[in-house]
């Protein structure tokens, strides 16, 4: 009982921008899906943070559950002008997230650098590994995307 309770995700402040990091592998269980939306929302409502990218770089499967989840902390975000931006997503998982549209309803970045940058380049980190994705992001690109998807999803009723 008391692994559900503890937190199941790391929080990072990276100039205006909260990093997410996942602490499961696996994020299926309903009780650990409940408590990291918990977790996710409060970023928001109780502590006021508006810009959020959610690092999935150590989860390897998700359900659809804890997609919903995803889907409201957008629309959270949404109503504060806030941005969410998702990086770092298994290859498998993005498929899903292809399979259900959600890549048109979710700004989707390779690297937590490049949703730093997409976020207006605030404080981005130096330390790239060599492995990251080239860079072609401008400062201010994820409030264009933002704006954009939003557009595309009031046509789809989203």
């Amino acid at each position: 009982m008391t692994q559900s309770k503890r937190m199941r995700i790391e929080v990072e402040d990276i100039g205006d921008a909260t990093i997410v990091n996942f602490v499961d592998k696996k994020i299926l269980d309903a009780r650990i899906i409940e408590l990291i939306g918990k977790q996710l929302f409060a970023l928001v409502d109780e502590q006021g943070r508006r810009r959020v990218v959610l690092n999935f770089q150590n989860v390897e499967y998700l359900s659809s559950a804890a997609m919903g989840k995803f889907i409201s902390l957008q629309k959270k975000l949404g109503w504060v002008q806030g941005e969410l931006i998702l990086t770092n997503i298994h290859p498998k998982i993005y498929q899903t997230f292809e399979t259900m549209r959600l890549n048109r309803f979710f700004t989707i970045l390779p690297t937590e650098h490049n949703a730093l940058m997409a976020l207006g380049g605030a404080s981005a980190p130096s330390t790239n590994s060599p492995t990251s994705a080239p860079d072609d992001s401008k400062p201010g690109d994820g409030m264009k995307k933002y704006a954009r998807r939003s557009q595309e999803k009031e046509i789809l009723g989203l």
